[in-house]
């Protein structure tokens, strides 16, 4: 499995190994007491319909790493007028270095994704998103702190 960067950065993508590599990376350094502080000085936006446990393990992970996490309520326009979604998006990425939408219209997330050039996540931190398969690559018992490790290394490849 593949994950595309942004399209400001198209010429590189993410593979299954570098995420899992990374992943056990973090989660080595986190058990001794040393998770690395790569985002720092990062703004992450997290852009939610409704408050859960999602949006509790997206935090978890991004802060860990140091990154600044923004909440902001899915208010999008109903119209779904190109552009509105380009000023949308553009606006986004005066203020963020990527952005994980949580119960957004899956076509507004790539209306923006398609404007903004920053990653932008449908869903990232949800055992639903296709990366949940890169959690079983750990061997840890504990299913959460898997997909902890894993969203923290897709961040990490993702924004730095």
């Amino acid at each position: 499995m593949e994950l595309p960067h942004p399209p400001g950065d198209s010429s590189k993508r993410i593979d299954s190994v570098a995420i899992v590599a990374r992943a056990q990376a973090l989660k080595r350094a986190s058990a001794a007491g040393q998770t690395p502080r790569l985002l720092v000085g990062k703004n992450v936006a997290l852009m939610l319909a409704a408050e859960g446990p999602d949006a509790d393990l997206f935090r978890k992970a991004a802060a860990a790493l140091g990154a600044r996490v923004a909440t902001i309520r899915a208010t999008l326009p109903k119209s779904n007028a190109p552009d509105e979604m380009l000023r949308t998006a553009q606006m986004l990425e005066r203020l963020y270095d990527a952005v994980e939408c949580q119960g957004v219209p899956r076509q507004h997330v790539e209306q923006i994704r398609s404007a903004a050039a920053m990653p932008v996540f449908d869903g990232l931190a949800s055992s639903r998103h296709a990366s949940a398969r890169l959690d079983a690559g750990l061997d840890d018992d504990d299913p959460q702190r898997n997909r902890l490790f894993v969203v923290q290394a897709i961040l990490v490849e993702s924004v730095l």
